[in-house]
């Protein structure tokens, strides 16, 4: 699957600079988890 700009979809990441999101895009990817599991906790 390929999304094109995931960071569009989040308030966090659509907030930033656009040569950022580009820098996100690049490198980064999108996983699916289970339902309820913790991806950042103070523990993570």
């Amino acid at each position: 699957m390929k999304i094109d700009n995931w960071t569009e979809r989040f308030a966090g990441t659509a907030g930033l600079p656009r040569p950022v999101q580009d820098r996100l895009i690049t490198v980064g990817r999108a996983i699916r988890i289970k339902a309820g599991e913790v991806i950042f906790s103070p523990t993570h």
